[in-house]
């Protein structure tokens, strides 16, 4: 007889919500830009650079607002709580991302236990923080006062960050075998509980080696 795995919550809806909120216009904006960027720097025009600047604008305005809106709209204590829980690091926070990388290579060698985050996920969390602002601030100054270059610099250095920041997270959603079970928290907020305790035994309640 086939058995159901027990699953519990990892996330709640405002939290889905305002990950989508973010992560969809976010995704929008690095592919309309990224091939902006790419046809500048090869001289080739493969996609009318019209039709990605207006992709691009309109997501631009979208970011702030549809994230704003999730804000107001849901549990907002949930999401400062998230933040603060991102801002919080310790001992054990640094030496996760030293020993994580070496676990890799070495299985014996086993990262600290994670609470609701570990601490690849804290820097992915502020690190966007940072660059959603920043992208917003910039791309609103290049917006308003066309051929800003102190703009369009800020601009592409952003850019530069959040492209390996969101390939390595899309690889640890999506293809990696050791995380991309956690997928199927952002859809419906739940996740495998065996997989959650393993992983984040502070928070869940339970032992193992901690894994993004």
């Amino acid at each position: 007889m086939k058995t159901t795995r027990e699953r519990l919550v990892r996330f709640t809806a405002t939290e889905r919500w305002f990950h989508w909120a973010q992560g969809l216009p976010y995704l929008a904006l690095l592919a309309s830009g990224g091939l902006l960027l790419l046809q500048r720097l090869v001289g080739a025009e493969l996609v009318s650079a019209r039709t990605l600047g207006d992709v691009h604008r309109i997501a631009g305005v979208a970011l702030p607002v549809a994230m704003l809106l999730a804000f107001l709209a849901g549990d907002r204590r949930r999401l400062l709580r998230n933040l603060g829980l991102a801002l919080r690091w310790g001992l054990a926070d640094l030496r996760w991302l030293l020993l994580y990388p070496l676990n890799a290579l070495f299985p014996g060698v086993r990262p600290p236990a994670a609470a609701k985050f570990n601490s690849g996920q804290k820097v992915n969390l502020l690190a966007h923080a940072v660059l959603v602002p920043t992208f917003v601030v910039s791309g609103a100054a290049m917006w308003v006062s066309r051929g800003s270059l102190l703009a369009w610099y800020v601009h592409i250095a952003a850019f530069t960050v959040a492209v390996p920041l969101i390939v390595g997270h899309l690889y640890l959603a999506v293809f990696n075998a050791s995380t991309r079970k956690g997928l199927s928290g952002v859809f419906s907020g739940r996740v495998d509980a065996r997989w959650a305790r393993e992983h984040y035994p502070l928070e869940y309640g339970g032992e193992g080696d901690d894994a993004p």
